[in-house]
């Protein structure tokens, strides 16, 4: 058997824990969010979490651990979390798989939960002018005061050399436990609370998928701070190259 990563076995352990089914067939007002919003989330991180966002220093010079340049990461992506099956069991119309669920989930991809401040380097004054080495080592200042890598490129499926996975490969693993567990509870399990309560072939929402997915982000943001994968290449090749996050 192909050994899985620790982060992915541990959202298993979480999800057999947690089998018990919580469903709220009352609850009417829920509406689940899979739009995302970098302003939203960089607000709800402090509202639901009490983190508060960096300083913003002007210049590289004013950058130190508690001021740098920062933009709200979505630790799974919403683009990304849109096109994935697992909505099935989120919202009852998802924007691409068919709904599962009579109802909405209140999920939201900007919930504090799912978010995490993390450094940029292009707002700072000296980088509309700087040469390709000069943006390297204003890339490296930012993530050597921030301890955090570096929130600037796109994502990727790929593994840059370093860590364990591509980052939107991990997140995949993430969601695919997650929908392929939904699947089970009502096929394999039969679960006598979702199954009575069905009506034209749809479920009572289940609070469990949203703790699920809020465990997977807890997962995502271990795995950034551990290196055990990079958000992107440039933050992967300070690591490499010796550079310190997490």
């Amino acid at each position: 058997m192909t050994e899985i990563a620790e982060g992915v076995a541990i959202v298993v352990a979480f999800m057999n824990e947690e089998q018990k089914c919580q469903y709220e067939p009352e609850e009417t007002s829920w509406k689940a969010k899979l739009d995302g919003s970098s302003e939203s989330l960089a607000k709800n991180l402090k509202d639901h979490c009490g983190v508060p966002k960096p300083g913003t220093p002007a210049s590289v010079k004013d950058v130190s651990a508690s001021c740098w340049p920062s933009q709200a990461h979505h630790l799974i992506p919403w683009q990304q979390l849109r096109k994935h099956p697992v909505t099935q069991w989120v919202a009852q119309s998802p924007p691409v798989v068919a709904g599962k669920v009579l109802k909405d989930n209140d999920y939201s991809v900007d919930h504090g939960c799912n978010g995490k401040f993390m450094p940029y380097a292009s707002s700072l004054a000296e980088w509309g002018t700087a040469s390709t080495a000069k943006k390297r080592e204003l890339v490296e200042a930012v993530m050597s005061a921030a301890g955090i890598q570096l929130h600037q490129g796109p994502h990727s499926y790929k593994s840059y050399g370093v860590g364990e996975d591509g980052y939107k490969t991990r997140v995949a693993e993430y969601l695919d436990r997650i929908n392929a567990n939904s699947l089970d509870h009502v096929s394999v399990t039969q679960c006598p609370d979702c199954q009575s309560k069905s009506q034209g072939g749809k479920l009572p929402p289940r609070r469990n998928v949203v703790q699920f997915l809020d465990k997977a982000s807890d997962r995502l943001e271990v795995d950034i701070n551990l290196g055990k994968v990079f958000v992107s290449r440039r933050a992967a090749e300070f690591v490499a190259a010796g550079g310190v996050t997490g």
